[in-house]
């Protein structure tokens, strides 16, 4: 059958030859390719289906319009003389032979669309050459989008094991076939092939030492389907040129049954790390008879430091222990003198100053104005000297501190202090309430306390002074601050003995003594000792 006229209906004729013509049109029509009929002389199509809508975007009716050449007017330039060359060879096809080709066709809406044709020769002339073509095609864009991207992929893939210099292989689990990149043919001492490899080839170059271990994990990859990683030496060339290899790899497919038909993965060469880690092993092994001999220097060394230090232990804690002794014995030395200088100075003073008041009153009628004043400067000298006696008593070991406790005495002693120095004075308490500390943590915070005072006495040239007693978090603190001038406690030298026995005082009971200071700034002196549980409980209550 050939249409002879350019818009002649393709389905009228298949009408006119069969009686079957009604189920041609509706196959025609459901096609989900274009069925087309080109006129190859005139360049166009003399019929087209539906189908040309949705692929190319035109109706039947525009495609048969056309007067120009289709190859021109559709295909893409790049594809066109392609098109021309393969409509050419129609003439050499006997009748009912194929011809497929794939090229891009125009879309109504400017882009190109791949398309895929299967056409015989449907007419020809009266020489014998094809004139009309019948033919079958279908969009195949996204199947050529996914070929390009599937390519770009490879390409990218292949590029980054040639830069990381990783061979990969894909093996036939059945066919015992394997295809390598290049870079696993030179791993393994050959030029890269096209053919794929045997496995026996591959399991011949392995290390006779790495052979049996080697080929059991890729058995295990097989029946358990389990990823392997391993290292071993292969022979390239001979066995005494051995290189070193990594693979890493599992099963990629596997038939209906489960079982794995396909396993992929790469390898890499890991010589140079292995005699990296064969020179650590040696650096390793005389590194570990150098540091024995290091440890048994240093076991000795430390043996004799630890010697040192239980003496120096012992030494300390016979120093604290000599400290403490000695704080005793002043406070009781103190606490004695104070005690005579109270009782038998404080009898003799009083006798005295009774005695010039009687002699005083026996004898005034026979004294003269001179010998009565006299006899008044007398009894101030030794009224005087009974005050004295009173502080120096009250100084050496006050009875406050042991008869009321810390807080009375620090109390008392301030408020004389401060009448005796003319310097204001402000004393705060805080977390302790009426608690009594141990007796010798109240006398050591005493003395630090008294020492703070003389010392701004003699050197702060201070206005103010404030002390703060504190207790909490299982400790007490003293604090002694004033505006005085300062000074920089980094250069207080051994002479200093006032802060040296504050501080002395403090580490004899466990405690610290800190000094803040700055020229120009006043000082702060903080002392620190730890509570005694008795009065951590009371507190706590």
């Amino acid at each position: 059958m050939k249409l002879d006229a350019p818009n002649a209906s393709f389905l009228q004729h298949i009408a006119a030859d069969g009686p079957h013509s009604l189920w041609m049109e509706r196959l025609t029509a459901a096609m989900p390719g274009m069925l087309y009929v080109f006129d190859v002389k005139q360049g166009r199509n003399l019929f087209i289906n539906e189908a040309v809508r949705p692929v190319l975007g035109y109706t039947p009716e525009q495609i048969a319009s056309w007067e120009s050449d289709l190859v021109a007017a559709l295909v893409h330039p790049d594809d066109a003389a392609m098109r021309l060359s393969e409509t050419a060879r129609f003439g050499a096809l006997s009748d009912g032979q194929v011809m497929e080709s794939e090229f891009r066709m125009r879309h109504f809406d400017g882009s190109y669309r791949w398309i895929q044709a299967r056409e015989v020769v449907f007419g020809r002339d009266e020489n014998g050459r094809a004139s009309q073509i019948l033919g079958v095609a279908m969009d195949v864009s996204a199947h050529k989008k996914a070929e390009t991207a599937l390519a770009e992929n490879e390409e990218r893939w292949r590029i980054a094991l040639d830069a990381a210099r990783l061979g990969s292989f894909d093996w036939d689990v059945e066919t015992r076939l394997g295809w390598w990149n290049a870079w696993h043919f030179r791993l393994m001492g050959m030029e890269p092939q096209d053919d794929p490899q045997q496995l026996e080839a591959i399991v011949a170059l392995l290390h006779p030492d790495d052979r049996a271990r080697m080929v059991e994990a890729v058995r295990r990859t097989v029946e358990a389907h389990e990823q392997f990683e391993l290292e071993g030496r292969i022979m390239v060339g001979d066995p005494e040129n051995v290189r070193w290899i990594a693979a890493a790899g599992g099963v990629t497919a596997q038939d209906k049954e489960g079982r794995a038909t396909r396993i992929s993965g790469v390898i890499w060469d890991i010589s140079a790390r292995k005699a990296i880690e064969e020179e650590l092993h040696g650096a390793r092994d005389e590194l570990e008879a150098r540091v024995q001999r290091r440890t048994r220097e240093l076991a000795a060394t430390v043996e004799q430091l630890q010697r040192e230090v239980e003496q120096r232990q012992r030494a300390e804690a016979a120093r604290s222990h000599l400290l403490t002794r000695l704080v005793s014995a002043q406070e009781e030395e103190r606490h004695r003198i104070s005690r005579e200088l109270h009782d038998q100075m404080g009898q003799t003073l009083t006798a005295m100053l009774m005695s010039i008041d009687a002699l005083a009153l026996d004898a005034a009628p026979q004294l003269s104005p001179d010998l009565i004043e006299r006899t008044k400067r007398v009894r101030d000298l030794a009224a005087g000297l009974m005050d004295q006696m009173h502080t120096l008593a009250w100084e050496l070991r006050p009875a406050a501190l042991d008869n009321l406790g810390l807080l009375v005495a620090l109390r008392q002693s301030l408020g004389e202090w401060s009448a005796r120095s003319g310097i204001a004075t402000d004393f705060v308490t805080r977390g302790l309430g009426e608690s009594r500390l141990a007796p010798h943590l109240e006398t050591v915070l005493y003395r630090v306390a008294q020492e703070a005072l003389s010392n701004i006495a003699r050197h702060a040239d201070a206005k103010t002074v404030s002390i703060v007693l504190e207790g909490g978090d299982h400790q007490v603190v003293l604090i002694v601050e004033d505006d005085g001038r300062g000074f920089n406690p980094a250069e207080i030298g051994e002479n200093r003995l006032g802060l040296l026995g504050m501080r002395e005082r403090m580490e004899a009971i466990g405690g610290s003594l800190e000094i803040e200071s700055q020229g120009g700034e006043g000082t702060a002196i903080f002392a620190r000792a730890a509570l005694e549980r008795k009065v951590r409980d009371e507190l706590a209550r």
